[in-house]
């Protein structure tokens, strides 16, 4: 952690994988093996795990929705936590599967719950929805333009006005389902950085031209998490 001067260790926080705020500014910390941690008011930390009521100790993702419950991924389902109790999501009321690998929460409320192969589940509050054919989701990234960006194994996706749309892309080393997208991440100016696991660093410009960047570009290597 740095508080603007210096570095603080936490080293009672063991392979930690996803932090997230909340909308009270709350930090929050997924983690491998033990759950999942609330840094307090006082600098503590609190934690919580499945003693408690998570489903597993192995935190793969987290989501803020807009009544601030907390939601977690892991690889036995999902849970929310509303500040007090964890509730459980599985195959068993309305989960594509059980294994969630990363979550958003989009401009209408709705939670997105990515799968690692059985695509993503999308949850209104009361009623499940599926978007079966987006699988091997990394990552979602929400532009300023309200659109819902995904990066998958072999496929980009962009979610507007409830339409899904897979862009194509074709570099040196072949088309775009060649390719294993692993993350987003957005420019001020509407730029899109998408990481991949073997070939660099795609930047996607608003006007939907592309570059990518290889180490011959400056990068120290091809491999992007």
């Amino acid at each position: 952690e740095y508080d603007g001067a210096d570095w603080i260790l936490h080293e009672n926080i063991e392979r930690p994988r996803k932090a997230l705020l909340d909308h009270n500014g709350t930090l929050w910390v997924g983690t491998d093996r033990s759950g999942l941690f609330r840094l307090e008011n006082d600098g503590s930390w609190t934690n919580y795990n499945t003693d408690d009521g998570l489903l597993q100790q192995n935190v793969q993702a987290l989501a803020v929705d807009n009544n601030n419950n907390l939601w977690i991924g892991t690889f036995l389902g999902l849970n929310r936590f509303d500040g007090t109790t964890f509730s459980a999501y599985t195959v068993d009321n309305g989960l594509a599967a059980n294994s969630v690998v990363e979550l958003t929460v989009d401009p209408q409320g709705r939670l997105w719950v990515a799968s690692w192969r059985d695509g993503i589940s999308i949850f209104d509050g009361s009623n499940w929805t599926y978007e079966p054919d987006v699988w091997n989701t990394r990552d979602f990234c929400l532009d300023q333009d309200d659109t819902l960006w995904i990066a998958a194994t072999g496929s980009i996706y962009a979610y507007a006005n409830d339409t899904m749309v897979s862009m194509y892309i074709e570099s040196d080393f072949g088309e775009m389902w060649d390719m294993a997208f692993s993350s987003f991440a957005k420019g001020i100016d509407g730029t899109k950085y998408i990481g991949t696991l073997s070939q660099g660093l795609i930047e996607l410009s608003p006007d939907g031209s592309f570059q990518i960047h290889e180490p011959d570009f400056g990068l120290i290597s091809n491999y992007i998490e």
